[in-house]
């Protein structure tokens, strides 16, 4: 295995297993402990992913390309209602 596929592979795992939970975590739950938001960072991540997979293996357009894109969407959507609802209380 080359250096390079070891770097594709740990930047593959980052981005399903955390990175995106983490975003949201970080946005929307500011007052939790830095382990509670890995954990629950991790666990988003996990949801997302998979409802990802589901939602483009029911449509039959599953590829990395559309992943990621989707991955994208994702993320700038939940940016933008925290940003017009975010300041409201309830």
């Amino acid at each position: 295995m080359e250096v390079l596929e070891v770097i594709k592979i740990l930047l593959g795992i980052v981005l399903i297993f955390f990175l995106t939970g983490f975003l949201i975590v970080n946005r929307f739950f500011k007052d939790l402990s830095n382990l509670e938001k890995i954990t629950l960072s991790i666990g988003i991540s996990l949801c997302i992913t998979i409802l990802i997979g589901v939602f483009l293996g029911y449509l039959g357009i599953f590829n990395l390309v559309n992943s990621l894109i989707a991955y994208v969407i994702i993320i700038i959507l939940i940016f933008i209602i925290k940003s017009i609802f975010g300041n409201r209380k309830v």
